[in-house]
């Protein structure tokens, strides 16, 4: 790895770091739980239910389906900064010991 590559990354590292540190972070996942938590969810689900056709269970089904979908999504951009610093402080595979494995001639 370049020194250029290593300090891009550790300029990521630390501005991650201070981002999940930060009072600012706190709050947003708090207003991320609140609308997209469990409880949430299921409210959303429920108020989706009152408006749909009663008795159409391919509506109900998709309705919710879409919804936790959407919690899923919601879930993962929450989680990217914490993913992101593991994969960042994680050692490198050093390059020369796989290089050799791709010069073995294939049939």
């Amino acid at each position: 790895m370049a020194d250029e590559d290593r300090a891009l990354e550790s300029g990521e590292l630390g501005a991650l770091r201070e981002l999940v540190a930060s009072e600012g972070w706190k709050r947003f996942t708090e207003q991320v739980e609140q609308e997209w938590g469990d409880r949430a969810c299921i409210q959303k689900i429920r108020a989706a239910m009152r408006v749909l056709p009663v008795g159409d269970e391919d509506a109900e089904r998709q309705t919710s389906v879409q919804i936790l979908a959407a919690q899923r999504e919601v879930q993962k951009l929450v989680a990217w900064p914490a993913t992101r610093i593991a994969i960042l402080k994680a050692p490198k595979p050093k390059r020369g010991a796989l290089e050799s494995l791709r010069r073995i001639a294939r049939p």
